[in-house]
């Protein structure tokens, strides 16, 4: 008789450690309804790449942004905003559409409070992948990985804003004639 009580115990202790452990697994933080915040990364970035750059006072300078959400979490009073992020900026010069500078890649906002306190980019070369994984949770590490060469395109908002020059052709700055 004992033998069946210990055996019961021991299948109740696992299946009530499994379910713990599944629990907690899947107990992530993920919060909807604060989509307002990737347009204050957004903002965020901008407001960051317009600060430092070397055109931002050249003829009808713009910068453009596309970008791909994968989650906000939220953990104590603070909250994550995980985001992939292309951003182009562009000026006119001599009735020519040029590109100044651009990147595109993963960021981790925290955000305390409606600002943002800090942003995390993903590191270049042999750090891409475990810097993502550091910086990502485990159940969306992998989304930024497979969108490393997503079709993300700022095409058409720029041929649209520039419309009026005679070509949307792109010149780079550093090519500049």
């Amino acid at each position: 008789m004992k033998k069946k009580q210990i055996i019961i115990f021991i299948i109740s202790f696992v299946l009530i450690v499994g379910v713990v452990a599944i629990i907690s697994i899947n107990n992530t933080n993920w919060v909807e309804g604060e989509e307002y915040l990737y347009t204050k990364a957004i903002n965020y970035v901008v407001n960051d790449v317009e600060k430092v750059s070397d055109y931002k006072d050249k003829q009808d300078y713009q910068v453009f942004t596309d970008y791909l959400m994968y989650g906000i979490e939220k953990q104590d009073t603070k909250r994550y905003v995980y985001m992939w992020i292309l951003y182009e900026e562009y000026y006119v010069q001599d009735n020519k559409l040029i590109l100044g500078s651009g990147a595109s890649m993963p960021y981790k906002f925290t955000f305390e409070n409606e600002n943002v306190i800090k942003c995390v980019t993903a590191e270049d070369g042999s750090r891409f992948e475990p810097s993502i994984r550091e910086m990502f949770p485990d159940d969306i590490e992998n989304l930024p990985l497979e969108d490393s060469l997503s079709p993300l395109s700022l095409t058409p908002q720029i041929e649209s804003y520039y419309s009026y020059l005679p070509s949307t052709e792109i010149h780079y700055a550093d090519n500049e004639e």
